[in-house]
């Protein structure tokens, strides 16, 4: 509610199917971008966001709109969405098995998986993984990529049949612009799917492809560390996470090239590291 239009213009074209800006009867959250006083509404103007009534973000400009919604998006599911196991971590899937790529911001999971998405590979997320309590597996979201400066360029020479938002300039964390790898016809066909592999990258300009196997107690503390809600799940959470621990196998790899991190992928999901 309260959106620029340009920005429910490309709302529209990411999401596609999936998109309505009519409310339903039970909407799960209620995003509304407000004024934040009347004389901002002609000086410099500033929207404030609020969600089910909270302000968790600065005031911004309404040019700046669209990465706020993904972010509050985000957000959202990682404050409230407290039936599943959520982390910080990008998903790919191949073969019906998932790879996941927990890490901070600027490790580049975010591009990693994009390029992943578009090169024989299924995007489930850029941003969270996210985890059933029951089945253990990894669900697919249906959102698209938020990428920052120099990675906009990488994955529109690598990604050409990708739809790209505008570049919203000069936010908090640079140039962001979005883009969406699967029309939501295509996205329904994804189904959950276990984790595999679980391996922390770090992007460094100019390095080799550097691999180094984790233990599973280095694996699991690492993992935890990217967590958002472990210690509200109490035992489930920890009953899930051990679960993904125990079947999965942990990496630390150092990259520049993503083609080499691509094979070096295969190669993990083929039990040859």
């Amino acid at each position: 509610d309260g959106l620029p239009s340009d920005t429910c213009y490309e709302l529209k074209l990411l999401y596609g199917n999936s998109y309505s800006e009519e409310v339903s009867e039970f909407p799960d959250y209620f995003l509304h971008f407000d004024n934040t006083s009347f004389f901002r509404r002609f000086i410099r103007p500033q929207k404030v966001l609020k969600i089910e009534g909270e302000r968790p973000f600065n005031p911004i400009s309404p040019s700046k709109a669209l990465p706020s919604v993904e972010w509050a998006f985000n957000w959202c599911i990682a404050a409230f969405e407290h039936q599943k196991l959520i982390f910080h971590s990008s998903v790919v899937t191949k073969d019906g098995r998932a790879v996941i790529f927990p890490a901070v911001s600027g490790s580049g999971k975010t591009t990693l998986a994009t390029y992943l998405g578009a090169n024989g590979w299924q995007m489930f997320s850029d941003e969270l993984t996210i985890i059933d309590l029951n089945t253990n597996l990894v669900n697919p979201l249906f959102r698209p990529s938020s990428l920052k400066n120099e990675s906009i360029n990488i994955i529109e020479s690598s990604c050409p049949d990708g739809y790209f938002s505008k570049i919203t300039r000069n936010t908090h964390k640079g140039d962001i612009a979005h883009v969406k790898l699967y029309s939501y016809e295509q996205f329904k066909i994804f189904v959950k799917a276990p984790i595999e592999a679980v391996v922390f990258p770090q992007f460094k300009n100019g390095s080799d492809t550097n691999i180094s196997i984790l233990s599973k107690a280095e694996g699991f503390a690492a993992l935890l560390r990217q967590n958002f809600n472990y210690d509200v799940l109490g035992p489930e959470g920890f009953k899930t996470l051990a679960y993904v621990t125990n079947n999965s196998r942990f990496y630390y790899v150092e990259y520049s090239d993503l083609q080499d991190m691509a094979a070096l992928l295969d190669e993990i999901l083929d039990g040859q590291c």
